[in-house]
């Protein structure tokens, strides 16, 4: 239901005591400035006092707050303690949400990856009992030219080895070969390698057989799966615009012909809004987690001393160095570079669902509704 009528709409309609009275669970949209006509009405429809009222202001966004109170003291609450619109107020008893089960459970995880980048992620640490707030530090786009990378998917066939160092790189790529209204046939008897299990499904769901895979998911572990290869390979590595050049390095030493192109570039915010970092910290926030050395560097520069407030979760030794040349080190590292590792490394450290003795002092009892709380 609304819970604002339009300004000439009669008072006395009947259509807020049909639908307060109806049974169930009931969703007051645009309710907040009106709360205390729209309660009242349910109050007076015969809902008892004491039903269940959860007000979400933001869903879904990064800032999303939830309150929860009463049917009967709602009206009082809401006006006392600074709510506004947009907010949805969902009056009965589906509007409670069950309390958080897992490991992580009572505690909330900064993620950072780029936007549509994060759900592997995110998912995990639900599924651990956690609370996820999404701020992408950076941004994928196109590279400064498309040239490079069109030159050499027009002779993809001449190379014994095609490697993708990222699913980002699978992406870029896959567009630009549409592009050339080429099929996956231009690759000939080229094998393909991935440097981990994301880029891997990338591959696969755009139709391509994966051959290698390393154990170690990083540069370092695609040079040693590849270190058996007699020289005079001809290689091409798909990559980010300011991508690492340890493997293209180490794979021309050994006597290799290697090209690198970009099919993306990785561009960084420049800054937060003041809103953003204000909603930051005024939300308790537990672990940050840091999913590559430019996000790394981006964290320290947008998040300053907040950094040293938070617990730490890193998915490399590259990305914990980009931290330790800031004067930082990392919580804990993940034993193996995936959403899987970093959410496995930080429930390593929590152990269990957090004391109640490191609640913050202001948190509000259950029962009563605060200043958009957390």
């Amino acid at each position: 239901m609304t819970g604002r009528e339009a300004d000439d709409k009669p008072e006395d309609s009947g259509e807020l005591d049909a639908l307060a009275a109806l049974p169930g669970t009931v969703a007051v949209y645009m309710g907040i400035e009106q709360a205390a006509r729209w309660s009242a009405a349910m109050l007076a429809a015969g809902r008892p006092g004491d039903t269940p009222v959860t007000i979400v202001s933001r869903c879904s966004w990064p800032e999303q707050r939830v309150g929860r109170t009463t049917l009967a003291r709602c009206a009082a609450e809401l006006a006392a303690t600074g709510w506004r619109s947009p907010a949805v107020v969902i009056v009965g008893s589906a509007g409670k949400p069950a309390d958080p089960v897992g490991p992580l459970a009572g505690r909330r995880v900064l993620v950072t990856r780029p936007a549509g980048q994060a759900d592997d992620l995110t998912l995990q640490i639900r599924a651990a009992g956690g609370e996820c707030l999404h701020v992408p530090l950076v941004e994928i786009v196109a590279p400064a030219s498309w040239s490079p990378l069109d030159a050499v998917i027009d002779r993809l066939d001449t190379y014994d080895w095609v490697v993708f160092a990222s699913a980002n790189g699978v992406h870029g790529f896959m567009t630009r070969l549409r592009h050339a209204g080429r099929d996956l046939r231009a690759l000939g008897t080229a094998r393909v390698a991935a440097i981990g299990p994301a880029t891997r499904r990338a591959l696969e769901v755009a139709g391509l057989a994966v051959d290698l895979v390393p154990t170690d998911f990083r540069s370092e572990g695609l040079v040693a799966a590849l270190s058996d290869q007699p020289p005079g390979g001809r290689y091409l590595l798909i990559r980010a615009e300011q991508g690492r050049d340890l493997l293209r390095t180490t794979l021309e030493s050994a006597g290799h012909r290697v090209d690198a192109v970009a099919a993306y570039a990785s561009r960084t915010l420049t800054s937060l809004t003041p809103e953003l970092l204000e909603m930051i910290d005024a939300t308790p926030v537990d672990w940050i987690t840091l999913t590559s050395p430019l996000i790394a560097e981006t964290a320290v520069r947008l998040f300053g001393d907040r950094l040293r407030r938070w617990q730490i979760a890193t998915i490399s030794p590259v990305t914990s160095a980009a931290l330790a040349a800031a004067g930082l080190a990392p919580t804990v590292e993940a034993a193996r570079a995936t959403a899987e590792g970093i959410v496995a490394a930080i429930v390593g450290r929590c152990g269990g669902p957090r004391d109640e003795a490191a609640e913050p002092a202001e948190s509000p009892p259950p029962a009563r509704l605060a200043a958009p709380a957390p």
